[in-house]
């Protein structure tokens, strides 16, 4: 999908362009995605909201 190597403007053109001609793209992105397992005992989980800009 997206090349973090890319400016920060290049990727939000190619988002934005993805959204427009295919809104669904995200979301068929995001299901296919292989979820992690929880954390076990004695282990943590770090969670950084990022969805600021």
């Amino acid at each position: 999908m997206s090349d973090l190597t890319l400016p920060a403007t290049a990727r939000y053109e190619w988002l934005t362009h993805i959204r427009a001609t295919d809104p669904g793209a995200i979301a068929e992105a995001a299901a296919g995605r292989r979820r992690r397992d929880l954390p076990g005992a004695g282990e943590r989980l770090l969670i950084i909201a990022a969805d600021h800009p």
